[in-house]
């Protein structure tokens, strides 16, 4: 058998042994789904204006931008237009603590 020959199959060896495993951890996780009642996977979030995230958490829109700003809410976008995920908005909201006036 040619090095090539030997090499080809080593890989083929590894690349069925990786579909293998793949293949067993979907089926543990499943059964962990199952057992736990894991979610699957959520959808991709959907992504919000600064506008909407105002108008969802009822504040300001500067406040929105002010928390973006310090870091505190992340902000997306390949346009000139700064988008939030809806995901991230509600964890921000519950990090918050109220604050009696």
């Amino acid at each position: 058998m040619s090095p090539l020959a030997t090499a080809l199959n080593a890989l083929s060896v590894q690349v069925a042994e990786l579909e293998t495993e793949r293949d067993e951890l979907r089926r543990a996780l499943a059964e962990l789904r199952s057992e736990q009642r894991i979610d699957p996977a959520p959808a991709p979030s959907s992504y919000l204006t600064v506008n909407e995230a105002a108008e969802i958490v009822r504040c300001n829109h500067v406040t929105i931008r002010r928390a973006i700003r310090d870091g505190h809410l992340a902000a997306h976008g390949a346009t000139n237009r700064m988008l939030l995920k809806e995901a991230d908005l509600h964890a921000w909201v519950q990090s918050c603590p109220a604050v009696p006036r």
